[in-house]
């Protein structure tokens, strides 16, 4: 088989050239580089290849650090192997004594495969299978050399050619492996394909590499695809002694940007791996000052126990020990027991004894400590336990004593300790003595373990009823959940027993209450059963009442405890404090004085600061009050006291300000359960009355009757220019202090001018317009109330001018061209219409103006179709605002369209020496009449002319020949008349030159 791979393998030496062709070629200058790790790279533009390169017509993989990769790599979905020297394999490969085929482009292939004429079957990781196979349930037999040599073989899934070309696809195995490697993309990580149920193959093998941090090997390991290497803390080789660096971790990268692992951890390997050793520096050192070991005091002969060293200080810089066993005498161990270095202790056949443990420190400290452990004979162990006791229960809250058989009856120890793994809720045990004592109806499981370390246990399911429902939980809280009362006051106390359906004999509760805080600490509080007025009912539950009655300050726990099981109990603090008795309201003016016995506000919008003051103020408690205002005395209209003054409050002080002349009463309000009050009267004068309202008003003309009209805010003024426009304002209401208005002139106010007088506004639009209108925004204001209005100022259209033609033809479009002025009015305030016999008596024809026009500035250039032949005459008027202008044009005549042309002359031959010229008139006939006004309409040519003659026509008819040279006989000029709009409507008229005989002289269409 062997030699037959070989042929085959030299005929894949061709596949870079196909491989070449579907691969990036670089073109710039580059060079192979190396650096000490051993690591290749591919130096380019300036840069490290990456990703697929075809360099010399051989493929390379570089990784995303530039490095060149081998062995086996996953790109995409796809696999592809890479040999010692980096070049992409095609066709078959041997790899670590199996055999793998990749097609023309490196693919790695599985499946049913025909190559080269032979079947050959691949399993999902790409290994050739060997032996006897059973593919789809039908057993097929494989011969030396890989392939299929059954009489019959397997469909196959691909069939390639000798050059690895795959040129049929029968079964599609995986379409997403069909791909070429292109583009520079990193490879993912290689991972397993294989699923559950694959054949047992030989799996690839990956190489691990460990280097120091200077790419110094350390060592190797050959791992299975797929299993783990363990990692390890390597020595320290390269430090100036043990303690000056620590070891940091491996990382993939050396200067460890990459994946990074710790020194004991395990890590699955999918493809070859090279890891660097990462140090740190240490530059202060803290040194171990004390070690103790903890763990058990013996070890059994065959077992064994974890010792634990503490280190002491916790942040020194290295804490590991190092384990071992000094018995003898020269620190040795007598061989009675062992110990690896996590501290796990294991006892020896070799005798019974004490040993002598030792924990030494790693550092440079010298530290250590000893632990004497006595090994011991193995242990007989519990094997089984048996729990005797009853099966149910049935008497309210009945305790009863479990007790457990252990077997055999020589067991070392045997202790028991007892649980409830299920039911807890309906019952509790005690650990040690496994008495049970029943709280709720149901199904308790009760489990007794061996306390040898044998890990043997039993359980029991024991039914408990009869059990009446016993309080869980006590809430205590005031009424309404109130935390605060005041000295002398009564407070109500709610305690709600859970569950809800506690048994009525449980659900007694005994109250107390005692001082936790203040002058009578510790002593108890009057607290007694029973509730203040009418409560209402809580539905659904079980609540308890009571009254505490307190007579000082300080904090208070209350505690309500259940009378059937005093562990039941629930507790809350409540807050004694002293209420105000009295609350006094000081007012002091902006400059600092008090003026509580006369307080007043006499500047326009002045303020009052306001100072509550709690009585009495040494014992009180109360450290807020709720400020108001009441309106006393107002101007008889308004009675809402915000108009009048603005109250601004904190706890105890307040500020007012004056807005109208009023008397306010002001009240303070204690916070807490007195409310006790504090009032002070404050007059406002000198208050100014502002303006509430500005009312607009203006002069329209209505059927010729002027009216003074009122306008709404946001009103618009059409005006042509020149024209004016006069508002006059009121002010209100009639007492406002102040009632005169500021005018304002905004936007386009540089085209009009202003008049003022007084609360009356006169604008005048007397200046020139850059546009065809000007927008002028006018804003009234008096003290904070503002109105406005627009005024839109529009040009005067002072003329429209219209360009036509005199003679047009039926049923041909012609332009006409309209401009307004002045030159500031835009085009599309023109509207062109058609004066025809429908509308003019005197006119005989017609026509229509088309929708489609072009507007530039101040023109409209219109599309006009004339439809019947006579006369017609366009109309053209311009509109902005109430500014209007028309134009009409004269006369337009509309001439039958040109059905024939007819070309006369009467001269059909003209005799020319060389040199010499002449000239013959045409005339023409249009629709069988003389030309007349058609002549605009027509277009005179010379279709043709012979050589050495040249001959030009005028527009009208005359036509001019020249001799140049020799002439052949039977030369001929040809003149062609035709109309201008449509060249289908022409007469030809032939002339002779020289002697050229002429047949026929005219051709009409």
């Amino acid at each position: 088989m062997k030699r037959d791979l070989i042929k085959k393998l030299i005929c894949c030496m061709a596949i870079t050239a196909c491989i070449s062709s579907t691969m990036p070629v670089d073109v710039y200058a580059a060079t192979w580089m190396n650096d000490n790790m051993g690591n290749y790279y591919f130096y380019e533009s300036n840069t490290y290849a990456v990703g697929w390169r075809n360099i010399d017509g051989t493929v390379y993989y570089f990784d995303a650090s530039g490095v060149m990769q081998k062995g086996w790599i996953k790109y995409g979905d796809s696999w592809y192997y890479l040999d010692n020297n980096g070049a992409l394999k095609t066709g078959w490969i041997n790899y670590n004594g199996e055999w793998y085929y990749s097609n023309s482009a490196g693919i790695m292939q599985t499946g049913i495969l025909l190559i080269d004429g032979q079947t050959y079957y691949f399993g999902n990781n790409g290994v050739m299978k060997k032996g006897n196979v059973i593919i789809n349930g039908q057993f097929y037999t494989i011969g030396v050399n890989g392939s299929i040599v059954s009489n019959s073989v397997p469909t196959p899934d691909k069939v390639f050619d000798r050059n690895n070309n795959c040129i049929r696809e029968i079964n599609s195995v995986d379409s997403n492996t069909i791909m070429t490697p292109d583009g520079s993309k990193y490879d993912n990580p290689i991972v397993d394909q294989s699923e559950d149920g694959d054949y047992e193959e030989p799996a690839r093998k990956f190489t691990v590499t460990f280097r120091d941090e200077n790419g110094q090997e350390l060592k190797t390991k050959s791992i299975t695809d797929g299993d783990t290497v363990k990692m390890y803390e390597p020595d320290d080789e390269n430090g100036k002694g043990d303690e000056d660096r620590n070891f940091i971790e491996w990382n993939t990268k050396r200067d460890g940007s990459g994946k990074s692992y710790d020194s004991d951890e395990k890590v699955k390997v999918t493809k070859d791996l090279t890891l660097y050793a990462r140090w740190e520096e240490l530059e202060e050192q803290t040194l171990v000052s004390s070690i103790s070991i903890t763990g058990s005091n013996e070890v059994e002969i065959g077992k064994t126990t974890q010792l634990t060293a503490e280190v002491k200080p916790s942040d020194a810089t290295n804490t590991k020990v190092k384990w071992s066993i000094v018995d003898n005498a020269d620190g040795t161990a007598s061989g009675k027991a062992s110990i690896d270095q996590d501290g796990v202790l294991t006892g020896l056949e070799n005798g019974l004894g004490k040993i002598t443990v030792k924990a030494e420190a790693m550092d440079k400290s010298n530290t250590s400590t000893t632990k004497v452990i006595t090994v011991v004979e193995a242990k007989n162990l519990i094997e089984s336990i048996k729990i005797n006791g009853p099966d149910t229960i049935t008497e309210d809250g009945a305790v009863v004593k479990l007790t457990a058989d252990v077997s055999p009856e020589t067991a070392s120890n045997a202790n028991v300790s007892w649980k409830i793994t299920d039911g807890s809720e309906y019952a509790e045990i005690d650990r040690d003595t496994g008495e049970l004592k029943a709280l709720a109806d149901g199904k308790v499981t009760v489990m007794a373990s061996a306390k040898d370390g044998s890990g043997i246990s039993a359980t029991k399911t024991i039914n408990i009823t009869g059990q009446s429902v016993k309080a869980t939980k006590i809430q205590v809280s005031g009424y309404e959940n109130v935390k605060t009362v005041a000295t002398g006051k009564k407070l109500q106390m709610v305690a709600r027993i859970y569950p809800d359906n506690v048994a009525l004999a449980n659900d007694e509760v005994e109250w107390s209450a005692v001082y936790t805080s203040g002058e009578k600490i510790g002593e108890q509080v009057s607290i007694n059963e029973g509730t203040i007025g009418v409560i209402g009912d809580a539905a659904g539950q079980r609540l308890k009442y009571a009254v505490l009655n307190p007579e000082y300050r300080g904090k208070v726990e209350v505690t309500a405890k259940s009378k059937s099981d005093s562990s039941i109990l629930g507790k809350t603090t409540i807050t004694v404090v002293k209420d105000a008795e009295s609350v006094d309201i000081k007012a002091i003016d902006t400059s600092g004085n008090d003026i509580t016995n006369k307080p007043e506000i006499t500047t326009n919008a002045g303020k009052l600061n306001l100072k509550a003051l709690l009585n009495p103020s040494d014992t009180t408690d109360t450290s807020s009050v709720k400020w108001s205002m009441e309106l006393i005395d107002g101007d008889g209209k308004d009675n809402d006291v915000s108009n009048y003054a603005t109250l601004t409050s904190g706890e105890t002080s307040a500020i007012i300000g004056a807005k109208k002349n009023g008397v306010i009463k002001v009240t303070a309000i204690a916070n807490d359960s007195s409310k006790a009050i504090g009032e002070i009267t404050i007059e406002f004068t000198g208050q100014k009355i502002y303006a509430t309202k500005i009312d607009l008003y203006t002069d329209i003309e209505s059927n010729g009757v002027i009216k003074r009209t009122e306008i709404e805010e946001g009103y618009e003024f059409n005006i042509q220019k020149g024209a004016s426009v006069t508002v006059e304002g009121e002010v209100g209401p009639d007492n406002a202090t102040d009632k005169n208005i500021t005018w304002s002139v905004l936007g386009a106010k540089d085209y009009v001018t202003s008049k003022i007088e007084g609360n009356k506004l006169t604008i005048t639009a007397n200046k020139d317009l850059s546009s065809e209108m000007a927008a002028v925004r006018i804003k009234a204001v008096a003290d904070n109330i503002i109105k406005e209005f627009k005024i839109n100022v529009y040009e005067n259209i002072q003329g429209v001018l219209v360009s036509s033609p005199n003679v047009v033809i039926s049923g041909q479009d012609f332009k006409v061209t309209s401009k307004v002025l002045p030159e500031n009015v835009n085009g599309n305030k023109i509207k062109l219409s058609a004066i025809t016999s429908a509308n003019d008596g005197s006119l005989t024809g017609s026509a229509f103006v088309t929708s489609d026009v072009i507007v530039s500035r101040n023109s409209a250039t219109y599309t006009v179709t004339p439809v019947n032949p006579g006369t017609i005459k366009l109309q053209a008027v311009a509109t902005l605002n109430s500014s209007e202008d028309s134009y009409t044009t004269d006369v337009i005549t509309v001439l039958k369209a040109i059905e024939n042309i007819n070309l006369e002359s009467t001269i059909n031959q003209v005799t020319l020496e060389n040199g010499q010229s002449g000239n013959i008139n045409f005339t023409a006939k249009v629709n069988g009449e003389d030309v007349g006004s058609y002549s605009n309409f027509l277009k005179w040519e010379v279709k043709s002319q012979p050589k050495n003659v040249t001959a030009q026509i005028s527009s009208n008819g005359l036509l001019s020949v020249t001799r140049t040279g020799d002439i052949a006989i039977g030369s001929q000029v040809v003149v062609r008349v035709s109309a201008n709009y449509d060249s289908t409507k022409y007469s030809e008229f032939i002339i002779g030159v020289s002697n050229a005989p002429v047949v026929d002289s005219t051709a009409t269409s």
